[in-house]
């Protein structure tokens, strides 16, 4: 079994063990917490896990592969009502990209990528704690770009021969579970799963300088830890 077989499945095991605790713990929710008890504002910092899942390009018979990666965010809340807060955040991601076909690999390059999401959380007090229960929907705007200059792989594989060039900018949707402790008054600290699905467009390259428009639709499963300072 590969290596990124290997994080891939124990990706899904951490997700389906916050899929469970978030069911299992529901039902012993209660109302009588409002989803930030000291504070409407909230600024804080999020270090995540993503997985990406290997997407197909559209019209090629390549399967395009990110590495899985480790990434920063930033963000802010805003409560609306006992019940639901809104989030704001922007990430930074960068990933290296793998073009596949059969058993022929090869690195063609780095994607960066910034998305800036806005979420609707619900939110629920467990009782006698202080921690909240959350989920939440939302959507965003992801700015992308390509550096298509590292390459390497399989000499004669002829995927190194292509370019993905003029990444763009696309619209992503996003759902999250996770669970916020707060510590005291001002500070509480999170655990999150969300996913996304977003599909940029771009230009792919061949060897001979001919050029199609193309795309791949990337679905992402992260995993964060944060810490929040409320106001």
């Amino acid at each position: 079994m590969s290596y990124r077989m290997t994080d891939i499945i124990k990706t899904k095991c951490i997700a389906m063990v916050i899929l469970f605790l978030s069911g299992a713990l529901l039902p012993y929710s209660g109302f009588a917490g409002e989803s930030n008890p000291h504070r409407h504002h909230g600024v804080g910092a999020r270090l995540s896990y993503a997985n990406f899942s290997t997407a197909t390009i559209s019209d090629v018979d390549l399967d395009m592969v990110c590495d899985d990666t480790i990434f920063p965010e930033i963000n802010y809340t805003y409560v609306l009502h006992k019940h639901f807060f809104l989030e704001l955040s922007a990430s930074y991601i960068k990933t290296d990209v793998d073009l596949e076909f059969e058993d022929q690999s090869g690195n063609i390059g780095e994607f960066t990528q910034i998305p800036v999401i806005l979420i609707v959380n619900y939110t629920n007090k467990i009782n006698l704690t202080d921690i909240f229960f959350n989920a939440g929907i939302g959507a965003g705007y992801y700015f992308n770009d390509f550096d298509y200059k590292k390459r390497d792989g399989d000499q004669d594989f002829f995927g190194l021969n292509m370019q993905i060039n003029d990444v763009d900018n696309c619209l992503g949707f996003i759902g999250v579970l996770g669970f916020e402790y707060f510590i005291n008054q001002k500070y509480s600290i999170n655990l999150d799963m969300k996913v996304t699905f977003y599909k940029p467009d771009f230009d792919l390259i061949y060897a001979d300088g001919s050029k199609d428009s193309s795309g791949a639709g990337i679905n992402t499963i992260m995993l964060g830890f944060g810490f929040k300072y409320n106001f």
